[in-house]
């Protein structure tokens, strides 16, 4: 199977129903109901890493080559044929068995001894100490005997693109272990197709040379990572180690499956994969733990994305500490603010070697004209949000525990608080920044009132439970009551850290200049 020329990705169309095509076909049938607007697996980490694949296909073979080409293609679209061309010289990098280069599998053969099972390609298959210990019992063993060629192609590739830390000598992918991924996606409004969405995503560059292993990895021996060797994108030096799109096609693992007719059955792998160094993925939002330090790429926590998460993703910070996905940078500037657009964010959740939660979103990605004051709205109202709920957890620790009393028996009750105190402002998060003047004071101080009220409502609720001897407990929690009105206020403390989040201390006019410089 040849994963440019043969049709093996399933998509759902406008029209409800589902399709398998060749990667030149996501353009097939634009505005009628055969169009596909989305990849159709049944898995959510295999519809990430279609998105991903077809990006950075398109990436090597026909990438925009300035904003105004992006736009014009983007304004009048190639067609099928159009795109068959361009992928075609590149298709011998895409065969998937036989005795020449094979994809994201390792030029040399080593196929000696028994074949691990296929289904450990998943990330959340059991691994060897769940196995060894009989504890493989939400997801269980022997799931997946056998992959069909087109499950065990989209199964490589999200292995090599989110690969864990696997055990000595196994490189984890170039972003390390469950990797955070970051798209940008059209609106409905300006018709949602899937090539609409692999177009915002791709960057701009030049096509890549289909002979250039510098590219595709596996067209020549492996660059091997014994000794700590690095590999490190290409910078404008042509001496350097890897071409920019082996972001996408990335080969930590040293892996060759095992076929048999039209299965995979197995795989062999060897250590010392691919090490990449000094790299920046575009699909990927970044952090840094302290301003001079070494960018690092985000990973999800366990649980549900929200809008703290969000603003990272896709606003960073204005301390250099947080970078949003360049994915993400460049719709916004490729877009008008009238198109509207969404962002979907995805990535497993890894304790080392083992998936803890697949973490999958689709939210509002706001646009502006003044994107860079909306992003700083934004970042504020996060600020203030973690502020408000700060003071709300100090309240609920006064009033549910004597003085002196620990409190970290009880952490899963605040985490479980936490999380309900951001799920409760998350609409009114977003609801703001849609209609929000960015310089103006009133989405601020509305948000504020938001805060407010959702802090004093969990209060009132947690600490209306705990309220069972009123002659013991009432005094107390009566008097946290009245502190946290006091901070939600301003009214206790010189600096209130709602307030400076969210440029309120100066009323009127000096607020607005204090933000605008």
């Amino acid at each position: 199977m040849n994963l440019v020329s043969s049709a093996w990705i399933p998509v759902r169309t406008r029209g409800g129903w589902r399709r398998v095509i060749r990667p030149a076909e996501i353009i097939d049938g634009i505005g009628t109901d055969d169009e596909p607007v989305a990849p159709d697996w049944g898995r959510g980490d295999f519809d990430v890493a279609t998105y991903e694949f077809l990006i950075g296909l398109v990436l090597a073979a026909t990438p925009p080559q300035g904003a105004r080409d992006w736009d014009a293609r983007r304004r009048e679209p190639p067609d099928v044929a159009a795109l068959d061309a361009a992928f075609a010289p590149h298709a011998p990098a895409f065969e998937l068995a036989g005795d020449g280069p094979r994809f994201l599998q390792d030029r040399k053969r080593f196929e000696v001894g028994a074949p691990t099972p296929i289904e450990r390609l998943l990330l959340d298959a059991p691994g060897e100490s769940a196995l060894r210990k009989n504890q493989d019992v939400l997801t269980h063993r022997d799931r997946h005997p056998a992959f069909d060629l087109p499950t065990a192609a989209i199964a490589l590739y999200a292995l090599q693109q989110f690969a864990p830390s696997g055990g000595a000598g196994n490189r984890t992918s170039m972003r390390g272990g469950g990797p955070f991924t970051a798209l940008a996606l059209p609106s409905e409004r300006s018709g949602a197709g899937l090539w609409r969405a692999v177009w915002l995503n791709v960057p701009e560059g030049r096509p890549a040379d289909p002979a250039d292993p510098r590219v595709f990895p596996w067209m020549a021996p492996t660059r091997t990572s014994e000794n700590d060797r690095a590999t490190c994108p290409d910078d404008g030096n042509q001496r350097a180690d890897a071409h920019p799109a082996q972001a996408f096609f990335g080969m930590p693992r040293r892996l060759r499956l095992t076929i048999e007719g039209a299965q995979a059955t197995g795989f062999h792998q060897k250590p010392q994969g691919v090490k990449y160094v000094g790299w920046r993925h575009p699909l990927s939002p970044y952090y840094r733990q302290k301003p001079e330090g070494d960018l690092l790429p985000a990973h999800p926590r366990p649980g549900r994305f929200g809008y703290r998460d969000w603003v990272a993703a896709t606003a960073g910070d204005d301390k250099g500490l947080r970078e949003a996905a360049r994915a993400i940078t460049d719709a916004k500037a490729r877009l008008d603010p009238a198109d509207g657009a969404r962002l979907l964010i995805a990535g497993w959740s890894m304790n080392n070697m083992e998936a803890e939660d697949f973490v999958l979103a689709i939210q509002p990605l706001h646009l502006s004209p003044n994107q860079r004051d909306l992003d700083a709205l934004a970042r504020d109202m996060a600020e203030a949000g973690e502020a408000a709920w700060r003071l709300t957890r100090s309240a609920l620790r006064r009033a549910l525990f004597a003085e002196g009393a620990t409190v970290s028996l009880d952490a899963a009750m605040f985490e479980a608080a936490r999380t309900t105190f951001f799920d409760r402002t998350e609409d009114a998060f977003h609801r703001q920044l849609a209609i929000a003047d960015p310089m103006a004071e009133a989405p601020r101080q509305r948000w504020l009132a938001t805060l407010r009220r959702s802090a004093l409502d969990l209060f009132g609720e947690i600490a209306g439970k705990a309220l069972t001897d009123p002659a013991r407990d009432g005094a107390r929690i009566a008097r946290a009551a009245r502190l946290l009105h006091a901070d939600l206020d301003g009214r206790n403390r010189k600096t209130n850290p709602i307030h400076q989040a969210l440029g309120l201390d100066a009323p009127g006019p000096k607020a607005k200049e204090a933000r605008a410089s």
